[in-house]
């Protein structure tokens, strides 16, 4: 019987916000503003500010 057994996580994260249009997407999550750019089909989070350093619009 094998002991050791890979494990793994997804961290699903629910918030209401607009849906994602075009190739950037901006959003507050948890105190912190971070931009999503769509790369190849997939979203990667790009730049993580905090809200203290967030200049409002």
């Amino acid at each position: 019987m094998n002991r050791l057994s890979s494990t793994s996580a997804v961290t699903v994260a629910a918030r209401s916000t607009p849906p994602r249009v075009g190739t950037t997407h901006t959003y507050v999550l948890n105190g912190a503003q971070l931009r999503d750019i769509l790369v190849d089909g997939r979203w990667v989070t790009f730049q993580v500010a905090g809200v203290a350093s967030v200049q409002p619009k």
